[in-house]
């Protein structure tokens, strides 16, 4: 028997506890062991691709060193061979080379000959009679060059001594008139010195003898009003136009058996125009001069030209007209000149003459035109009394603006003469000024109205601008004719 008491027996309740603590325990174990491997193993993989990196950088690195070393010994092994060869020719010793001949004399002659060639040219159709006619009209117009070069040589001279001659006269002119002052200041002195005689018998015997009057040489009006148009045409600021002849028509702007010239920037003459007439017209608001020739020739150069068709036409621009309104009063209008007769029966305002009037002459060999029927002029008040209609009519503001017609100078039962109208914007500030020379009115369709301006010109800001081919277009809409019809102002036919 055992000396030391029995160990008490546990209730078996308390066993499933002591292995239920146990083993957690051993799972927390457990996972701290797997997550220290998988720490282990993660910085495995990161140590690898440390290496693996290092690698590549390296494997880089080499590429490059290959091609280098090889270029660099191409590089080498070639300027080693250069300075070798160089080397090489300057140790070798430099002797001419020479070509010698057994026997100078005996050397063989070398004889090239040349083959004949013979060349066939086709036949190439050419006529001989027509090259004939050719060189003969090259001759002529070689010989025409040369006419037309004297003659310009010769009116060139005639010019100059023309020019000279109005010289010379003016300088003796004003020695005639020194002359003059100086023998009357001499007579007056002397009469003053001498005591007065006793009687008139002894005045007439001592009296001087009365010098003779100089002989005046006839004065050809004709080229002094010829001279003092070239002189309006130069003031204007034309000096290179000048006509060298022309007659004028009576009552009539225009001129016959004309010779106008007209110089180049070099002081040669450019070209010479002949022609049988040049009609003028004046366009007053414009400040405008267009002169047309009819029926001649144009010779510029080696050229020459007919004038066909509506002749030359040269414009004379900012002109002043006043002067030539005294210096050339068919310029002011009234006559029908012979390049307007076809306007004039297209306006349906030429009456055809009776027969027998011209005979069998035809307008231009007569040098007359068909008669035109005289237009009534207006007084004053009649047209101050429609202008302040027609001006009430303008006036009514519109969304592209209105107008103002502030002039008119006269009116016939066709047309307005001198007529300025100022237009102006939807704002109401002024645009610019029409003016012209004449204004026709013709009704276009249904509520249309147009406003024909001819020979006129824009002026805005003190600066003029003529009309295109001397005429401008106004049209009006939305007009009432029978408001127009009422101010009295002339209404041509219906235009289609």
């Amino acid at each position: 028997m055992s000396e030391f008491p029995p160990e008490p027996i546990e209730p078996r309740e308390h066993l499933p506890r002591q292995s239920a603590g146990r083993s957690e325990v051993l799972l927390r174990n457990r996972d701290v062991q797997a997550l220290s491997r998988s720490f282990r193993r993660m910085s495995e993989v990161q140590e690898a691709l440390l290496e693996h990196l290092d690698g590549i950088e390296e494997s880089r690195a080499r590429r490059w060193v290959l091609p280098a070393l090889a270029l660099g010994s191409l590089v080498l092994g070639a300027g080693l061979a250069t300075f070798g060869l160089l080397w090489y020719q300057q140790q070798q010793p430099q002797t001419p080379v020479e070509v010698r001949l057994d026997n100078p004399a005996e050397a063989p002659a070398i004889t090239v000959e040349s083959p004949e060639v013979t060349v066939q040219a086709p036949d190439n159709g050419i006529n001989a009679e027509l090259l004939e006619k050719l060189i003969g009209r090259m001759e002529q117009i070689g010989d025409t060059q040369e006419a037309d070069r004297r003659l310009i040589a010769e009116l060139s001279g005639r010019i100059v001594d023309g020019e000279l001659g109005v010289m010379r006269m003016l300088q003796e002119m004003e020695e005639a008139d020194a002359a003059k002052a100086a023998e009357a200041a001499a007579a007056e002195n002397e009469a003053a010195a001498t005591p007065q005689p006793a009687s008139a018998e002894g005045d007439a015997a001592t009296a001087p003898p009365m010098p003779p009057d100089p002989v005046k040489e006839p004065v050809n009006e004709g080229e002094v009003w010829l001279g003092a148009m070239n002189g309006l045409i130069a003031l204007g600021g034309n000096p290179e136009f000048r006509f060298r002849k022309g007659e004028r028509v009576p009552d009539k702007p225009m001129l016959r058996d004309v010779l106008f010239l007209s110089w180049g920037q070099d002081g040669l003459i450019d070209s010479v125009v002949r022609a049988d007439r040049v009609e003028f017209q004046l366009q007053q608001a414009a400040g405008a001069l267009e002169m047309r020739f009819f029926e001649g020739t144009r010779t510029r150069g080696a050229s020459k030209t007919l004038l066909a068709g509506g002749g030359l036409r040269v414009t004379l621009r900012e002109i002043n007209v006043r002067a030539w309104l005294d210096h050339f009063p068919e310029l002011a209008g009234g006559a029908t000149t012979e390049g307007d007769a076809a306007e004039v029966e297209s306006a349906e305002t030429a009456v055809e003459p009776e027969a027998g009037d011209l005979g069998d002459a035809t307008p231009a060999e007569s040098g007359e035109v068909d008669s035109v029927e005289e237009e009534s002029a207006w007084d004053a008040e009649q047209v101050e009394a429609m202008r302040k209609g027609v001006d009430a009519l303008l006036s009514v503001e519109r969304a592209s603006g209105f107008y103002h017609l502030q002039r008119v100078t006269g009116a016939t039962d066709h047309q307005l003469e001198g007529v300025r109208l100022a237009w102006y914007d939807s704002s109401g500030r002024l645009f610019q000024y029409v003016e012209a020379d004449r204004l026709e009115i013709a009704p276009r369709g249904d509520g249309w109205l147009e406003l024909r301006f001819r020979d006129g010109a824009f002026r805005r800001q003190d600066k003029l601008t003529p009309f295109q081919g001397g005429l401008y277009r106004l049209h009006l809409a939305d007009q009432d004719f029978e408001a127009w019809r009422a101010t009295g102002v002339p209404i041509l036919d219906a235009t289609p």
